[in-house]
Parts: structure tokens; sequence; C-alpha cells
């Protein structure tokens, strides 16, 4: 297993985060290196996140309403709606807020940070039985988790 130096802003450590637990749930019979690999990066994704996520939380508190018991107000959304996919928004305190968090947000999301992760042979990743509806992220898994020793 190899490990590589790699910097990633807030938002594609994120989606990274993400492939790698669909990849792990889209290849429940794994075993050996490959899992071993996947979750020493899981636990060096995350510690930065878990400050990425701290400054959401802050961001949402400083911006968004909150109900009497203290918890996100979102927009209603009619059942139709919800149906083809739509989903609820935050409702902000006003719209200069909502846009002051927006912007807020796409700096914390392109702050970047610098990562050391474990990668595994690209060629034991084609001897695996991958459910590719369950994991169509994987393109980040192989970009990031892969090294082709061929």
């Amino acid at each position: 297993m190899n490990k590589h130096n790699v910097t990633l802003t807030n938002g594609e450590a994120f989606s990274l985060r993400q492939a790698i637990q669909n990849f792990l749930r889209a290849t429940p019979n794994l075993k050996g290196m490959i899992v071993y690999a996947m979750h020493l990066n899981l636990k060096t994704l995350n510690d930065p996140l878990t400050a990425f996520e701290k400054a959401q939380l802050a961001i949402n508190n400083k911006y968004v309403e909150k109900d009497d018991d203290g918890k996100f107000k979102f927009e209603e959304v009619p059942e139709e709606d919800l149906l083809k996919g739509k989903l609820p928004q935050f409702l902000y305190t006003s719209e200069e807020n909502k846009q002051k968090a927006i912007d807020e947000w796409q700096e914390v999301l392109d702050t970047e940070i610098k990562l050391e992760l474990s990668r595994f042979n690209l060629s034991d990743f084609h001897e695996l039985n991958i459910n590719l509806q369950q994991c169509n992220d994987i393109g980040r898994v192989i970009d990031h988790c892969t090294v082709d020793n061929t």
C-alpha cells in the first residue's frame, strides 16, 4: 500500500469521503488491504471534515431562522415537489443574510487542506465486483486512492 500527499478543497474532501463510504457499501464482501486503505482514508478525512462541519453549523447559527426548540427552520415544499426530488432549503433571517451565508459557505468549501491518503493497486480494483448503481462516484476513489503499478 502506498501513501501520497494531496491538496484538496474542503468540498473535494467531503465528496471523497462520501465516495469512499459509497464504495464500501457497494462492495460489502471487500477484504484485505483495500478495506484497510479505505478506512485509513476515512480516518484521515475525519479531522478536517469535522472542522468543516463545525464551520457549516456556525454559519447556519448566524443566518438561519430557528424554531422555539432552537432547530433550524426549512421552507415548506409541496409533496408533489418532494416526490420530484426537490429538497427543502433553510429559511434565512433575510435575503441579505442568505447571501452572506452562501458567500461564507463557498469560502469554507474552497479552503484547501493537505492530506496523506493511502492508495491500493489499481489492478486489485479491477478484480472487484462493484455495483456501479450504488457507487456512481467511483471515479473519485480511483483518482485519489489507487496507484497504477503496471
